[in-house]
């Protein structure tokens, strides 16, 4: 059986003070909103904070300890959702015109350009996980192969009552203790990505919001054998030239109808499947980057050689530039 744990992130603190104007920087810092406020509550007149955090892939995953009763105000979040649970005592939250009595059963999420208000107990601690709207809008594009007309909204509450919910948020608690361990499988910038992907992956399925229909709409029919085959032949030949009539010669079928399959049950072009396959054969390549390895290496050896072209779909897919992703990896490898 796992030990219990005090504080989520112990050794990964980045803030600690009980200075009123100190803590309200730090939180407007890690809220993304310049006007976050603190009160105090509960006929205290002074105010105890401390911060851990910790990143994995293009998730930070933290912990905020309150001693002291306060009340927390922003005005709006700026291009960051926030996925918030009670690690101990409970909160009421206000997130827009949304009132809810954040504990162990009843998580939160704060989302861009809502208002948002805490009034924390004392002695509580939140474990939170910050996204970046363009990350998780890329991957709901990536799962759902529709542009999204819309900007993603999720429903404020998050029910952990609901057992996959409630199993999601267990493998974010352990990911939280699995951090405090000197050598873990998160430090590896590749196996990182995949968890935080699957993350990402979970809270678009399971969390309810408004393209949730997209993600589960009904395909109806039987998938064609070729569909996989295909995907198969392509992942095999991902580094090679790859044409949509050879595909079909190989699919047994017409270009027409190899399109129609993937669409229908991929919802993606098998060109569109291959191009997407490259992009994240790429960004392995950068996470894994050694000191020789350059954007244009990685991209040229995956077949881009349109370097703007594919600076720009690689940022949209990713949430961030091909030259970030190589800086990160290489501050990681410097660091470790």
């Amino acid at each position: 059986m796992a030990a219990a744990i005090d504080q989520p992130l112990s050794r990964h603190q980045v803030f600690g003070s009980d200075s009123a104007d100190e803590i309200q920087d730090a939180l407007c810092h890690f809220y993304n909103d310049s006007k976050v406020r603190i009160v105090p509550i509960g006929g205290q007149r002074q105010v105890t904070h401390e911060l851990f955090a910790a990143r994995i892939g293009g998730i930070e995953i933290s912990s905020l300890s309150w001693p002291l009763g306060v009340e927390a105000n922003a005005p709006q979040l700026d291009g960051t959702f926030d996925f918030c649970s009670a690690f101990r005592g409970r909160s009421e939250v206000t997130v827009g015109t949304d009132t809810i009595d954040m504990d162990d059963s009843c998580g939160v999420v704060l989302s861009p350009h809502r208002p948002m208000r805490f009034c924390v107990s004392p002695h509580s601690i939140h474990l939170n996980l910050k996204i970046p709207q363009q990350l998780i809008e890329s991957q709901c594009r990536a799962l759902t192969g529709d542009k999204l007309d819309d900007p993603l909204e999720f429903d404020s509450s998050i029910n952990f009552g609901e057992r996959d919910l409630a199993s999601l948020w267990r493998l974010v608690r352990g990911m939280a203790m699995e951090i405090e361990r000197d050598e873990n499988v998160l430090s590896n910038p590749l196996l990182g990505e995949r968890f935080c992907e699957t993350l990402l992956t979970g809270l678009l399925y399971l969390q309810p919001h408004n393209h949730s229909d997209l993600l589960h709409r009904d395909v109806h029919g039987t998938e064609p054998r070729y569909v996989r085959q295909i995907e198969e032949y392509i992942e095999a030949r991902c580094d090679q030239v790859v044409t949509a009539s050879e595909l079909a010669e190989i699919a047994g079928v017409s270009m027409s109808a190899l399109y129609a399959g993937f669409k229908r049950h991929r919802r993606n072009t098998p060109l569109g499947f291959l191009k997407d396959l490259r992009l994240r054969r790429v960004r392995d390549a950068l996470l894994a980057a050694t000191s020789e390895t350059t954007v244009t290496e990685a991209a040229s050896r995956w077949g881009f050689n349109h370097m703007g072209r594919f600076s720009r779909d690689y940022s949209h897919r990713f949430g961030e530039s091909p030259s970030e992703t190589l800086r990160k990896s290489s501050n990681r490898h410097t660091t470790q």
